[in-house]
């Protein structure tokens, strides 16, 4: 703890004081006696007063004061359930020791930290209470330490988890499914890239709205999905060269933008809904995505990067009767056929 206090006191007084006077005093007296008699009196008084006073007052204060004291921070360590440990600083999980078997995090925790348990290759399963609000970049990721035998994570009841963090659960090669709490409003760069996760399920009332880079990039056993209606992008790569036959977006989905490259080589998906408010597609967004065959806008046209939909081969664009911005009826949009 440092305390920082500075004191510089100025005191400046400056009088001015200006006084004039002038006083003037005419008399003139006339007397003339014989048999008329005549007087004159003249008086003449001028006065003329002048003053100024000036007063100035300066007062300048200043104080500093500097204190440092030094906290220890309290920290605890906590036994897995078959052997091996896990260590909290000041409530977050920092780092393991080894740990076997089910991590039970205390309900004091509110953050799972940086690569808290990339190295636990025997752990197997974690409970994260609600109070941990976030988790950090690769804290269970297998391809950068080896979380390789973790097949369940389960957040308790009411969770108040708001952030995901890079690479966290990115070539888990055993979880094959999860729940995100709702409160999560982002999954970041590479999240589950690679990792062999078949279900993906947003918990009711979620808060998602960007689902980044390669967040669910080579997901090999990942055959479905349905995107929370608040999420308004889709990263570049986000699916790429993923197992997808199906990709379902939640009634009154707000999503704009579908990033470059975001289905690329997605090579099981047959048929995908645009929704009506998506407003661009970037470059190769659906190249070589060569199983599909149906494409439904629900909006205007779009804006197309280039070879958004390369090597897609006998598929259909189909558009509303009232939609603008399209090619005619019949006619090739990108390779695909117009069809209302």
């Amino acid at each position: 703890v440092t305390r920082t206090s500075t004191v510089t006191r100025t005191a400046t007084h400056t009088r001015t004081a200006t006084r004039t006077a002038t006083r003037t005093n005419t008399r003139t007296s006339t007397r003339t006696a014989t048999a008329t008699r005549t007087a004159t009196a003249t008086r003449t008084n001028t006065r003329t007063a002048t003053a100024t006073a000036t007063r100035t007052n300066t007062r300048t204060a200043t104080a500093t004061r500097t204190a440092t004291a030094t906290r220890t921070p309290i920290i605890t360590t906590v036994a897995c359930s078959i052997s091996g440990t896990f260590t909290i600083a000041d409530n977050v999980v920092t780092e393991n020791n080894a740990c076997t078997g089910t991590a039970i995090i205390p309900a004091s925790v509110t953050s799972i930290g940086n690569n808290a348990f990339a190295d636990a290759t025997a752990l197997t399963a974690i409970t994260i209470p609600a109070s941990v609000t976030s988790i950090g970049n690769g804290a269970f990721a297998t391809g950068y330490y080896g979380t390789s035998a973790l097949t369940s994570v389960t957040f308790a009841s009411g969770s108040q988890l708001t952030s995901i963090g890079e690479h966290a659960f990115a070539e888990t090669s055993a979880l094959t499914s999860i729940t995100i709490p709702a409160g999560v409003t982002s999954l970041e760069y590479n999240t589950f890239g690679n990792s062999a996760i078949n279900s993906v399920t947003f918990a009711v009332g979620s808060q998602l709205t960007s689902i980044k880079t390669f967040a669910f990039a080579s997901t090999n056993a990942l055959t479905s999905i349905t995107i929370p209606a608040g999420v308004t992008s889709i990263g570049g790569a986000a699916f790429m060269l993923s197992t997808l036959t199906s990709v379902t977006f939640a009634a009154g989905s707000q999503l704009t933008t579908i990033e470059d490259s975001a289905f690329y080589d997605a090579y099981n998906l047959t048929a995908i809904t645009i929704p009506a408010g998506v407003t661009t597609i970037g470059n190769s967004a659906f190249e070589k995505a060569t199983a599909l065959k149906s494409v439904y806008f629900l909006g205007n046209k779009p804006t197309l990067g280039t070879d958004v939909f390369k090597d897609v081969t006998n598929a259909t664009a189909y558009i509303l009767p009232t939609a603008t911005g399209y090619p005619a009826v019949g006619s090739l949009m990108e390779g695909l056929t117009i069809a209302v």
